[in-house]
């Protein structure tokens, strides 16, 4: 799978501009705030449909323009036409070979991609949404029963939420409603917690050995998923708490508790851990993105390297690159300032490499 044209039109500082993709290597570079991490992530839109960067979409049309719209060829087995459109003020339409889909859910999976960008040591040193997030987003993507899943258990926590407060607020007794929302809630966590289990347990060993090479051998990386839905005695433990749910007036028990841990030879990544350990744990969960992915979908995700040459130093790069030439990338999209580090760094990669040059949203030269 690669992505073979994009075409964007009013994304962020883009104006109208067309780009033609290798199979390989294609390196986006110029100065900070040229538009190399824009252009990364309009791709990254076009598999997720949402941005990496921005949390609010209308964020994403060009400054005084009313619409954006990003136009794609992806080559699987065959030719796909991915398209994004967004007006100001109105819904975003995700299109699928013309076809608008009626939840922009259904497209999560199409063109799977992995994102490794400078704020994702934020996963490791921030708190456990962000992490869960990651691991939800990973599996959704592999999963489409998961996110249905966990979207229905995300609406049925707001309503149980809101009840605890109206109760708390009014005095009021409406257990029989509550009675409902538990046994809704009660196998959605037990189904969620399964299929995170699942994903750490099968995918242990490699996050070790990755985290292994990256630091040249010299420690041991362990990985802790942290639950109570998977304990036998998880349904007590949700009944038992609703006493202290009224006080609180939301829900304390669930696996929107959940968190995930990582410990080097013993001691806590988030507290202890050097910025080179925390980016050597994000690199090993990245990879290990990548493994589950190709294994899914039996072809490699789009690999896209957002402006971290600066940010790694030379042992973690080439050790990097390494695990990365041994995993049989299609098409690497690399940001960065300095063009000639790019290009010696995947010199003996035997990919095609296409270059890039941006200026203020712009193609400048292609090369």
């Amino acid at each position: 799978m690669h992505l073979k044209t994009l075409i964007l039109e009013n994304f962020k500082n883009y104006n109208a501009t067309k780009m033609e993709f290798v199979k390989g290597i294609n390196c986006v570079v110029g100065p900070n705030g040229s538009g190399k991490t824009n252009l990364l992530d309009a791709i990254h839109m076009l598999s997720m449909t949402k941005s990496a960067f921005n949390y609010i979409d209308q964020d994403l049309i060009r400054k005084d323009q009313n619409y954006m719209r990003l136009l794609a060829d992806l080559i699987k087995e065959k030719e796909e036409k991915i398209e994004i459109r967004l007006k100001q003020k109105e819904k975003k339409q995700v299109f699928w070979n013309d076809n608008e889909y009626e939840k922009l859910s259904h497209h999560i999976g199409k063109m799977p991609l992995v994102l490794i960008s400078p704020n994702d040591t934020d996963i490791i040193r921030q708190g456990s949404e962000g992490r869960r997030r990651f691991f939800d987003s990973m599996i959704s993507t592999i999963k489409p029963d998961y996110l249905k899943a966990l979207s229905e258990y995300q609406k049925i926590l707001r309503q149980r939420n809101a009840l605890l407060k109206q109760m708390a607020e009014k005095k009021s007794k409406s257990f029989s409603l509550l009675e409902i929302y538990d046994e809704q809630l009660i196998p959605l966590n037990q189904f969620i917690n399964g299929s995170r289990s699942e994903l750490i347990k099968s995918h242990e060993k490699d996050f070790q050995n990755f985290y292994s090479i990256l630091s040249d051998k010299k420690e041991k990386l362990q990985w802790v998923y942290e639950s109570k839905a998977g304990e036998k005695d998880f349904r007590d433990r949700f009944k038992n708490s609703l006493e202290r749910d009224l006080i609180f007036q939301r829900t304390n028990v669930g696996i929107h508790k959940d968190d995930y841990e990582f410990f080097i030879d013993g001691k806590q990544v988030k507290k202890y851990a050097s910025q080179g350990q925390q980016k050597s744990t994000v690199l090993s969960l990245k990879l290990i993105q990548f493994i589950v992915f190709k294994n899914h979908f039996n072809y490699s995700p789009i690999l896209l390297l957002d402006d971290i040459f600066d940010k790694l130093d030379s042992g973690r790069m080439e050790r990097l690159m390494s695990i990365i030439s041994k995993q049989d990338f299609i098409q690497i999209f690399v940001s960065d300032a300095h063009p000639e580090r790019s290009i010696e760094i995947f010199n003996n990669s035997n990919a095609d490499i296409r270059i890039f040059e941006i200026e203020n949203g712009e193609v400048k030269n292609v090369r």
